[in-house]
């Protein structure tokens, strides 16, 4: 996926350190055939791992954790023959900050509603995926609450001297993002542009660049003006970073911006690009992040009881 998929696994592995005084052993998986993702190498199990019983059956926890993981679907997580076997393991599981598209209640049924029920832990990363999570938890996006637990989130004084526009754009999939690429394209050299998913985004306009991690594009973010952003963590790392940030594309940066009290800041179309690029508006305060910080301490805590609690399945996982 893009750098804010694979910035997940270490931001999770924070997040569980910090829930609990146990000591963890934390391994990281991905089904998608990936290049190497910001995690220790000797703790990143191969692709195939989620679907081999014998393996997971040496774990004492698995969680389902960051990123659209349900939006939209990633296999096989709602396969019904893995659910079976899911089930049959025993292995405690836990669903830890995803996001869950709308539509998925409706789409998936049964197997959705058997995931939930058997779940020992349900967090999701907002409003919208917890209208398809029943009793479920907040967890705002781990990329974000890790950066906020960092220190993130603060506004900064001023913007750099020679501070530039920076878009962040992806390859379209709706009409308000080609327009953006289009706006942004128009603009040439007045802009920086930058994606963050080389083998989707490549070559969308002339003289983009692409960072190799999240914190090159906090970095980067750091140095704007401004930051407009097709994508979510994007806006996320403009955020992090206390600098003047609008969203535009997908619903889930509108539900963002919504969430942090400022829903004009997210764009429904790219007619006014070069406005609001000409007039950026003030940082978001440090006090907009306060309900998340609240809702990660409150589900954290939870999440830690759950860690304490666990007994080890096998003294032996058969991994090192």
């Amino acid at each position: 996926g893009n750098l804010g998929d694979a910035a997940q696994p270490a931001a999770i592995a924070a997040l569980l350190r910090a829930a609990t005084s146990r000591s963890l052993d934390i391994r990281a998986t991905t089904w998608m055939a990936t290049d190497p993702y910001p995690f220790p190498a000797a703790l990143t199990l191969g692709p195939d791992t989620i679907l081999e019983p014998a393996l997971l059956d040496g774990f004492d926890l698995l969680l389902l954790a960051g990123g659209g993981l349900f939006a939209p679907l990633h296999f096989p997580l709602l396969h019904p023959a893995w659910l079976a076997c899911l089930a049959a393991s025993g292995l405690p599981y836990g669903l830890l900050g995803v996001g869950v598209a709308q539509s998925l209640a409706a789409e998936a049924g049964t197997d959705w509603q058997a995931l939930l029920a058997g779940a020992a832990f349900r967090s999701g990363r907002d409003g919208t995926s917890l209208a398809a999570m029943p009793g479920a938890e907040w967890l705002p996006d781990p990329v974000l609450v890790a950066g906020l637990r960092e220190g993130g989130g603060q506004p900064r004084p001023a913007a750099p001297p020679g501070a530039r526009p920076l878009c962040i754009v992806k390859r379209p999939a709706h009409a308000s993002e080609a327009s953006f690429l289009a706006a942004v394209t128009a603009l040439g050299p007045a802009v920086d542009v930058v994606a963050t998913e080389p083998r989707r985004d490549r070559d969308q306009c002339p003289g983009l660049r692409y960072p190799a991690s999240m914190g090159e594009l906090r970095r980067l973010c750091a140095e704007a003006s401004i930051v407009v952003s097709a994508r979510y963590h994007g806006c996320i790392a403009a955020l992090l970073e206390g600098v003047p940030c609008l969203g535009i594309g997908p619903g889930k940066s509108a539900t963002l911006f919504a969430e942090l009290g400022a829903p004009e800041r997210f764009l429904r179309h790219a007619g006014d690009l070069a406005q609001h690029l000409g007039a950026p508006p003030e940082p978001l305060p440090a006090a907009a992040f306060d309900p998340f910080r609240a809702a990660a301490d409150a589900t954290l805590a939870g999440l830690g009881r759950l860690l304490d609690g666990l007994t080890r399945r096998r003294e032996d996982t058969g991994l090192n």
